[in-house]
């Protein structure tokens, strides 16, 4: 979000520009698609896995303050989840379908891991 801040207010909400540990990174170019502020209203955030690059906590903290939407994510990402100031977290274990979610969700195995720094992986 701070790089996509940078080139006019503009976020991506699939690739945010925040890699935390990775944050070296940074010069990768971004292909930013619409303003935050332009964002319609987001009631469910699907959350794949807990890489940077795709659980960016300042922008889930972002969608908690403006939309407090429910996350449903894989086992062990609700406390991660909930430090960001989501309040709604449905946390599914493989072929689990999500209970509380207006739309249909099931939680389906995937051959890649999980992990935030090199001491947590698949954790």
């Amino acid at each position: 979000m701070e790089a996509a801040r940078r080139a006019g207010e503009r976020a991506d909400l699939w690739l945010p520009g925040s890699l935390g540990a990775l944050s070296y990174l940074a010069w990768l170019p971004l292909v930013l698609t619409v303003r935050f502020e332009d964002l319609p209203p987001i009631s469910i955030v699907l959350l794949s896995h807990n890489h940077y690059d795709h659980c960016d906590l300042r922008t889930l903290g972002m969608l908690a303050e403006r939309f407090d939407p429910l996350v449903v994510t894989p086992l062990g990402n609700g406390p991660l989840v909930r430090s960001a100031g989501i309040r709604e977290v449905e946390e599914l274990d493989w072929w689990q379908d999500a209970k509380t979610s207006a739309l249909a969700v099931t939680l389906t195995p995937a051959q890649h891991f999980s992990a935030r720094s090199p001491f947590d992986r698949n954790r």
